[in-house]
């Protein structure tokens, strides 16, 4: 009740410092319907940076608290969980033992002796450290020589979600207050990565074999040694540091618009940033199954705040993040009606 009666009067002060943007708007308004629409396409990225940029300005109040949140959950979550990952996996590439992993793989490696050999440590440390530590992988790899663009990018879709610890531990523990179980949970989360993954290999079955030949250095070319390592390392945490505050800025703001449907603002909530949506998505006045399987579909696609993030470190491969987003969108949908279907089972 408390964090609804802040909203409340935050909104109020919102309203009462908006005006502003009427001005703004009769601007817009004297271009014609055809030159607005064409001003808009093609400055569309400069005037949201502008318009984000007088928002801050004439909110200071607002984006203080939404910075306060990202960082504050930056410093407590991501950092102690995130940055050994980076520099371990860092080092693990400039020293050339990725290959050591496939030994966990043996049974399968020896099926398959073409299989890409980096393949087994990016499924590992991607899918229990979580984004953006697949996606992290994914560009050393290629800058490698480990793996090509296009597997690089079929890869990204698997190994570049949340993690199983934030799962168990925020969404179905400390959200969910094990209203479903765990094993349940994480089924509906990673079963559809599971299946997007068996029908990319069944339609192409050499995708995943490695490169047959490369233009690529053996080693990390930014990487050269322990100096190196440590310097990439922070560089990344404070990037995703960076979009985690942005978000949590938005986030904020979401909250302020003037949308009387608390679903929709929540579900708005969940696309932009993850952790701040779980938070409202709970709060919803909504049957019991409704609210999980909408909990489990943010969780699923993480919001933009993830995407942003894995964007941040595709720095050398370069690789596009639209196939990425469209299969976070099919993860999504596909959650939904699994934890809804199974909850919807249970209750008759």
């Amino acid at each position: 009740m408390n964090v609804m009666n802040e909203i409340a009067e935050e909104s109020r002060l919102f309203y009462k410092q908006t005006r502003i943007y009427v001005y703004i708007g009769l601007v817009f308004h004297t271009f014609n319907k055809k030159r607005g629409c064409l001003f808009l396409m093609k400055h569309l990225k400069k005037l949201a940076v502008i318009f984000i940029f007088f928002s801050i300005l004439c909110f200071p109040e607002i984006s203080i608290k939404g910075s306060k949140d990202g960082l504050l959950l930056w410093y407590d979550t991501v950092v102690p969980t995130l940055l050994p990952f980076i520099i371990l996996s860092n080092t693990l590439i400039s020293v050339d033992a990725i290959s050591y992993f496939t030994y966990l793989f043996y049974p399968i490696y020896r099926i398959f002796p073409k299989l890409l050999d980096c393949l087994a440590s990016l499924l590992i440390i991607g899918f229990f450290c979580g984004y953006p530590m697949g996606a992290k992988m994914i560009d050393d790899f290629i800058a490698t020589g480990k793996m090509t663009r296009t597997q690089g990018t079929f890869l990204l879709c698997i190994c570049n979600n949340a993690s199983p610890m934030f799962l168990t531990g925020y969404v179905v523990i400390a959200t969910l207050k094990g209203a479903i179980p765990t094993s349940v949970f994480l089924f509906c989360i990673y079963c559809p990565v599971f299946l997007f993954f068996l029908v990319g290999i069944i339609r192409k079955p050499n995708l995943l074999q490695m490169p047959m030949t490369t233009s690529y250095p053996s080693k990390h070319p930014m990487i050269h040694d322990e100096m190196d390592i440590m310097t990439n390392s922070f560089f990344v945490i404070l990037k995703i540091g960076g979009y985690m505050m942005l978000f949590s800025i938005l986030s904020r703001f979401l909250l302020l618009l003037p949308i009387s449907n608390y679903p929709t603002r929540a579900i708005l909530l969940g696309l932009s940033e993850v952790t701040t949506g779980i938070r409202f998505l709970s709060l919803l006045t909504l049957p019991l199954n409704k609210k999980i399987a909408l909990i489990g579909a943010a969780a699923a696609f993480g919001g933009f705040s993830s995407i942003a993030q894995t964007k941040s470190v595709l720095t050398q491969s370069k690789l596009s993040i639209f196939p990425y987003i469209i299969s976070k969108f099919i993860f999504c949908i596909t959650t939904y009606f699994l934890l809804y279907g199974y909850l919807l089972y249970c209750s008759s």
